[in-house]
């Protein structure tokens, strides 16, 4: 068992699945525009991220084929950030499809989305493809992030089978 108590506290969250009044105001934490948004929460399966009984999250995640999920959104309330969270549920995600039998779990960020990019290496992703220019043919509006407007996906792969 983990010794620390940050750790220990974190493990306490909760994962409800919705099927609508979706939290918005987080999903925009991960994605630029609710039209966007709502091109691909039909197809997915939504599930709130909680703690004590509060909403402190949000996941999207899409099954692709009876091997293959993609996560569409991932998103943690900004006061939490970069404290565990987004580890945690990857790693709820990971156990729970892995147990439906999925083998392969996808993630797409933007190409100068380093933070995110660097978040999934972290939690065992690889880089695994790239759809260019996603950026560009999906939102109407241009996206910067590091100073550097986004054109291609880049999509990360872990496996869900456990060795």
């Amino acid at each position: 068992m983990n010794d620390n108590p940050n750790i220990r506290k974190m493990q306490s969250i909760e994962m409800e699945e919705i099927h609508s009044d979706f939290p918005y105001e987080l999903l925009l934490f991960a994605d630029e525009s609710k039209e966007a948004i709502d091109k691909y929460l039909p197809n997915c399966r939504v599930f709130l991220i909680k703690k004590d009984g509060q909403t402190v999250g949000v996941f999207a995640i899409q099954m692709i084929n009876s091997d293959t999920l993609e996560l569409k959104n991932i998103a943690i309330m900004e006061a939490l950030q970069g404290k565990g969270y987004g580890k945690l549920v990857i790693d709820w995600i990971k156990d729970h499809f892995q147990a439906m039998r999925f083998k392969n779990l996808l993630a797409g960020t933007g190409d100068a989305s380093l933070r995110q990019i660097q978040f999934y290496e972290k939690c065992g992703f690889e880089k695994f493809e790239t759809r260019k220019s996603f950026f560009l043919d999906n939102y109407p509006e241009p996206i910067y992030e590091n100073g550097v407007q986004l054109k291609d996906m880049v999509v990360l792969k872990t496996t869900l089978e456990k060795p």
